[in-house]
């Protein structure tokens, strides 16, 4: 694996904006924003993906998913990416008309086992059911949801070791 340590970024737009939400043109288009913005901040290696229900399909909570090779930031500088991010994403007419703006996490690990679950968690399905709505099925049918952007063809900063043989087969494709 060539990202160590990994930052794990999610981003949770607003309900009032989540009708705009189900074009996947708009997907794409925020997605793209969100590469570009990290790639300008240094990033070297970003993968997004979308993630569109919870685990039950209840209602439709579409977040974006963001790995990338980031580490610990001091407090100063994760409130400007935060800022930067929710600018770049959420015109600010529109937070401020509906009195909200994105939630954003931000998290880093340097442990592989951590990298692992959070590379099984972001690249599973979230939209598993075509009754939870399926005009947006049809809408997101042959949408390319993860994305990479960045260089990477650096060494590997760490690999399995096969101890683990829940995360083995993930090493194996």
């Amino acid at each position: 694996m060539q990202i160590c340590p990994m930052a794990y970024i999610v981003i949770t737009f607003p309900l009032e904006v989540r009708p705009m939400m189900r074009d996947p043109q708009v997907l794409a288009l925020l997605r793209k924003k969100a590469r570009r913005l990290l790639r300008k901040r240094g990033y070297r290696m970003v993968f997004t993906r979308w993630h569109y229900f919870g685990e039950h399909g209840e209602k439709y909570h579409p977040h974006l998913n963001i790995l990338c090779d980031g580490g610990w930031l001091p407090e100063e500088q994760l409130a400007e990416l935060k800022d930067s991010i929710r600018r770049k994403l959420l015109p600010r007419s529109i937070a401020k008309g509906i009195g909200k703006d994105l939630e954003i996490q931000y998290r880093y690990s340097r442990s592989p086992k951590q990298i692992m679950h959070w590379i099984k968690y972001v690249t599973k399905a979230s939209f598993r059911d075509i009754t939870w709505d399926e005009p947006l099925a049809n809408a997101l049918y042959g949408f390319h949801n993860g994305c990479f952007a960045g260089t990477w063809d650096g060494s590997p900063k760490w690999k399995l070791t096969g101890t683990d043989k829940s995360l083995t087969p993930c090493s194996r494709s």
